[in-house]
């Protein structure tokens, strides 16, 4: 399956974790965004941008490390609207629940139960 992972900068190292045990079962991250290290200028910071759109459009599945920041809600608003199937991390620190949580493609995890959903 093809997966975003969706969080914010600070939990970059979480999202590798994720990314590596994911991809150990056969999944493939469209946009490891965690790999950028450099200092960017303002048209790699758009090619970038849009790259993250892109893998955010064409992904099955993003998986949301909350609590997330701008970026991340922006990404969880572009896949809903797309219909993705959005997994939440209940199990880490930052978790709150939303209203938005309710919608119906939008499921509750564990960072297992994560695991065994996407055996």
């Amino acid at each position: 399956m093809d997966i975003y992972i969706a969080s914010r900068l600070t939990d970059s190292e979480k999202a590798k974790k994720i990314s590596d045990e994911l991809e150990l079962n056969g999944h493939h991250i469209v946009f490891k965004w965690w790999e950028i290290t450099e200092e960017l200028d303002e048209e790699q910071k758009k090619q970038i941008a849009l790259g993250e759109y892109d893998a955010v459009q064409s992904c099955e599945a993003i998986v949301f490390i909350p609590p997330g920041y701008k970026g991340s809600h922006f990404e969880l608003g572009v896949a809903y609207e797309r219909n993705k199937k959005i997994f939440a991390l209940k199990d880490v620190e930052g978790w709150k629940e939303s209203i938005f949580h309710y919608l119906p493609n939008f499921h509750e995890v564990t960072e297992e139960e994560l695991y065994e959903v996407l055996k």
